[in-house]
């Protein structure tokens, strides 16, 4: 990211390195950003104290905030899939000039990987396997990824499967109450280039977070769970190189859906929300000498 703001960023041999488990534990990597894991499913950046709706997050260009963010913890980025990431970086600061009006604190850009074809159009494929064991979580989680290209063609499949268990506490103290929870995510990407240059594709990206109880409302008389946190993702995009002018296009639609269920003694209440985003986003780049004009729109209702 090209801005006179300050910016911090990892990649995917930092995240190797440090066994992070999802995008939140990535951040918690950062200089300059915190964390709020308000239960063991949520991981919620505050950024020079701003959070929520006040903080911006971004997958690929698209925001991830809608009238479900919270102030407190959210699971906007572990519904991300961490294997479909190539990096992820974090601009501190205002940045409503650029990204609007709720990237008072900061934002955050998750940057997935891509299958691109090759210059000379040969055929190649790769893929990875990785497992994740904690004893302190009792968590056990498996991801895959396969990439190909062959042609002007690619195509990119990732996803992570994973169950994460109370927390042990230390000594006698036993484990944690009202924490684990299971998740689930995938990811699916097609990129065509017809010509040097210029690029199109569409992403499909789904995810889902079960049985995680509110360790922060609960109590044993009063016990709080999120049965589903669900978000799914579909858009196309464009980005096109014409010498001194680059542009780029997004569109696309996001549904997230939360059940939510509340025990008490004789009596189970449930309440249950979902929201639909569009989303389309246009940005052009012209560099003519030492200068340079950005100019762009970004609409979501």
């Amino acid at each position: 990211t090209e801005t006179p703001r300050s910016v911090v960023s990892d990649t995917r041999v930092d995240a190797l390195r440090s066994l992070a488990r999802d995008v939140g534990d990535r951040l918690d990597e950062l200089p300059g950003v915190f964390v709020q894991r308000t239960t063991s499913a949520s991981a919620a950046p505050l950024i020079r104290g701003l959070g929520g709706q006040r903080s911006l997050l971004l997958y690929d260009g698209l925001r991830l905030n809608d009238s479900l963010t919270k102030v407190g913890g959210n699971a906007l980025l572990t519904l991300v899939d961490p294997m479909s990431v190539r990096s992820v970086e974090v601009l501190r600061g205002p940045a409503s000039v650029i990204y609007g009006s709720d990237a008072l604190g900061g934002v955050v850009l998750v940057n997935p990987l891509d299958a691109v074809a090759r210059a000379d159009g040969s055929a190649y494929a790769h893929g990875e396997v990785s497992m994740r064991y904690a004893s302190a979580e009792r968590s056990v989680q498996g991801g895959a990824l396969v990439e190909g290209e062959a042609g002007p063609w690619g195509a990119l499949f990732s996803g992570t499967m994973g169950e994460t268990g109370r927390l042990m506490a230390g000594g006698p103290l036993g484990v944690q109450p009202y924490s684990g929870f299971r998740d689930r995510t995938g990811s699916l990407r097609v990129t065509l280039t017809p010509s040097r240059g210029h690029r199109v594709g569409v992403a499909l990206h789904g995810s889902a977070i079960t049985d995680a109880p509110r360790s922060d409302l609960s109590s044993p008389m009063d016990t709080r769970v999120f049965r589903l946190q669900q978000r799914d993702l579909a858009y196309a995009h464009y980005r096109g190189d014409f010498g001194a002018l680059v542009v780029s296009a997004r569109a696309g639609v996001m549904r997230r859906e939360e059940i939510r269920d509340r025990f008490r003694e004789g009596r189970v209440d449930t309440e249950r929300d979902e929201v639909l985003t569009a989303h389309v986003a246009l940005q052009a780049d012209l560099r003519v000498r030492q200068a340079r004009v950005t100019a762009g729109l970004d609409l979501a209702s």
